[in-house]
C-alpha cells in the first residue's frame, strides 16, 4: 500500500506560481530511501536527488547536495536571475558545483562519508521560462498534449559510448554498464552540469524523476499517465504505483510542475506557500 503521507505539494494560490506535487517511495526491494526532493514555490525552485546505491552514505549525499543548492541560490542570487535571466545558466551551474565541493569536503573530513555521491536534476522557473540543469541519470521530461520529450541526457558510461559510436541503443539497453555513472556529485572528478532553457506553453508539464521511475516505466506508460486529466497528486500517485507494480527495485521519486501563468514575475511572489522538503523514512514536514 502506498503511504499517502509521502505525497506532498503546494497549491497554486497566486500569480507567478507553479502547481507542483512531489512524492518519494522506498520501493519494494530497498530497505532505505536515499532519494530527496525539494519543492519551494517562493523560490520557484524544484530539486530531485538520488543517492548513489552501493556507496557510503548515499542518503547523506542527496540530502546535503539538495541543501547546498538551496543554500547557494539565495534570495540575492535569485533576484539577479529575475532581473537578468541571462545569468541563470552561470548561477545554476555554480550551485551544482558548490554542492559537489560540499560533498567532497564532507568526505575528506569524515571517513564514513568518503566515496558518497548522488545525482541531481533541478529547475527554476521565471514565469513560464524553465531553467533546467542536471548531473547524473536523474531525468527531466516535458509533457504536452501530443508527446513526451526527454530533456536531459544521462551522464552514464553507455551514453558516452553511444555518443562515440561504440555502442548501439540496443546494446546499451542490455549492457551491464547502463547504470554506471560518468558524472556524479561528490565523486573525485571534475563535473560539468548540463543546462537548458526553454519556454513552456500553457498546459505543458515538467517531470523531474530518479531512475527508480524511468528504469521501470516505459515512455508510452509515462505519457499516458502524465497527460491524463486526473489531479496532479493522483498523477504522481499513479507514477509511483506503476513503478512498484513493475518491480519497485529502487527508490522512486518524482516531482511534477505545471506553470500557471504566462507572464514574467516583476517581484517576489505573494500568497500562501508551503515549502516542502521531504526526508525519507522520517515524518514529512513543511515549513
Amino acid at each position: 500500500m502506498i503511504d499517502l503521507k509521502k505525497f506532498l505539494g503546494p497549491s497554486a494560490t497566486s500569480i507567478n506560481q507553479e502547481l507542483a506535487y512531489g512524492a518519494t517511495d522506498t520501493g519494494k526491494i530497498r530497505k532505505a530511501n536515499e532519494d530527496y526532493f525539494l519543492i519551494d514555490p517562493q523560490k520557484h525552485l524544484y530539486i530531485v536527488s538520488d543517492g548513489m546505491g552501493g556507496h557510503n552514505a548515499g542518503e547523506i549525499a542527496s540530502l546535503n547536495a539538495t541543501n547546498a543548492i538551496d543554500e547557494y541560490l539565495s534570495e540575492e542570487k535569485l533576484g539577479k536571475i529575475y532581473r537578468n535571466p541571462a545569468l541563470a545558466a552561470q548561477l545554476i551551474k555554480e550551485s551544482i558545483t558548490f554542492a559537489h565541493s560540499r560533498l567532497q569536503e564532507m568526505g575528506q573530513k569524515n571517513p564514513s562519508y568518503r566515496g558518497m555521491g548522488c545525482t541531481v536534476v533541478m529547475a527554476i522557473f521565471v514565469g513560464n521560462t524553465m531553467h533546467l540543469a542536471h548531473i547524473g541519470d536523474s531525468r527531466a521530461y516535458l509533457i504536452d498534449e501530443s508527446k513526451l520529450e526527454l530533456l536531459t541526457t544521462d551522464h552514464t558510461v553507455v551514453m558516452e559510448l553511444m555518443k562515440k559510436g561504440k555502442m548501439t541503443p540496443e546494446e546499451a539497453r542490455g549492457s551491464d554498464l547502463k547504470n554506471h555513472l560518468s558524472q556524479a556529485l561528490g565523486v573525485p572528478i571534475n563535473i560539468e552540469p548540463d543546462y537548458i532553457c526553454k519556454d513552456l506553453q500553457k498546459g505543458d508539464r515538467l517531470l523531474l524523476c530518479t531512475d527508480g521511475l524511468w528504469n521501470l516505466v516505459d515512455d508510452l506508460a509515462l505519457f499516458k499517465i502524465l497527460s491524463s486529466q486526473r489531479p496532479h497528486q493522483k498523477i504522481i500517485q499513479d507514477l509511483v504505483h506503476e513503478a512498484n507494480k513493475a518491480g519497485g527495485n529502487d527508490n522512486i521519486t518524482c516531482v511534477l510542475i505545471e506553470p500557471q501563468n504566462n507572464t514574467l514575475p516583476s517581484s517576489r511572489p505573494t500568497g500562501n506557500y508551503h515549502r516542502v522538503f521531504f526526508y525519507p523514512d522520517k515524518t514529512p514536514g513543511t515549513s
